[in-house]
């Protein structure tokens, strides 16, 4: 038999199924093939069919090589619908509050399971980059968010989209510009000391906090998950001199703050649901007692900031929660 009379057949398993995706003449392109297709992520398996042809009517097929794996199942970060959302005109209106708050809420899925704050987000081109990659999160929400513009000011959406486009585009373009750009270091210093070397180069009032906002979160998406950045965050916040950079402890702090399952985290295990909305009340007026599986040390830490107003917006998202549950 000749070489001409044999062809390997390259199948993908899909949703239980086996379908072609090449037809090749060797066995060592075929193998070639296959490990491309396995190195994807959505390849369930892939199989070599080695087919062969005697005569004009008699034909033999045999698998040469089948390998199946695990695939990483899609995580659901579909947006979560809000009813109304800040209209933001300039870019430096999507780094405040208002704005920032709305992210948390409409991203919630996707910030929650990363365990990062809107504040990250906006200030580590990574993590924006990670973001923007995701196939429709991002345009889903600005569907929403132009929509919701459109109702409250009698205009097309179209053009809120582009608004909001533009504004996106220019948000990651000057997170990409300061990612290569040196910065004073957190580590072995302080905010303070953050702002003060800050001020003596920059000029300009919102670039100096916006490359104090990046320093603080070059830092921070380096602390493992929501427990550990308030860990770091909230002694910070006892020894902070500068008011600036009190602002934005409790910036960060507020994000982290609304998601929905930190306090809990926090103040430990509630006999049940009464008992658990009556401990954050305490935590407000800085009066909670550390339970079972309580964070202890960050209890006893926001015990003291919220009664000394040291965190005025984060307990004011903390009162916000319980008053929610």
């Amino acid at each position: 038999m000749n070489s001409g009379r044999v062809k390997f057949e390259v199948q993908v398993s899909k949703a239980n199924k086996w379908h072609i995706s090449d037809v090749l003449p060797t066995e060592e392109a075929a193998k070639r093939k296959a490990d491309e297709l396995l190195a994807l992520k959505d390849t369930e398996g892939v199989r070599i069919i080695k087919e062969s042809h005697f005569g004009s009517d008699n034909r033999r097929e045999s698998e040469i090589f089948k390998e199946m794996k695990e695939i990483d199942k899609k995580e659901d970060f579909s947006i979560t619908p809000v009813d109304d959302a800040p209209l933001c005109e300039q870019v430096s209106e999507y780094y405040e509050t208002q704005a920032r708050t709305t992210m948390a809420r409409v991203f919630s899925k996707y910030l929650e399971k990363m365990e990062m704050t809107p504040l990250e987000m906006l200030h580590s081109h990574k993590s924006l980059k990670r973001a923007l990659n995701l196939d429709s999160m991002v345009p889903s929400a600005v569907d929403k968010i132009a929509s919701l513009h459109a109702r409250a000011t009698s205009t097309d959406s179209r053009k809120r989209k582009d608004i909001i486009y533009a504004a996106i585009d220019r948000i990651a373009a000057r997170a990409r510009e300061i990612d290569s750009k040196p910065l004073p270091e957190l580590k072995g210093s302080s905010l303070d000391d953050v702002w003060a070397q800050i001020d003596s180069k920059v000029a300009d009032e919102n670039e100096r906090r916006y490359m104090a906002n990046t320093a603080l979160v070059r830092a921070s998406v380096q602390w493992t998950g929501w427990l550990g950045k308030m860990a770091e965050l909230l002694p910070m916040a006892k020894t902070l001199k500068d008011q600036r950079a009190r602002d934005m402890v409790d910036e960060m702090m507020s994000d982290i703050l609304i998601a929905k399952t930190v306090i809990k985290d926090v103040i430990g295990v509630s006999k049940h649901m009464g008992d658990a909305i009556m401990r954050m009340l305490d935590l407000v007026e800085g009066k909670c007692q550390p339970s079972k599986f309580a964070v202890e040390d960050l209890v006893d830490l926001l015990n003291v900031l919220f009664t000394a107003e040291g965190l005025p917006r984060a307990k004011k998202f903390c009162s916000t929660v319980s008053s929610a549950i």
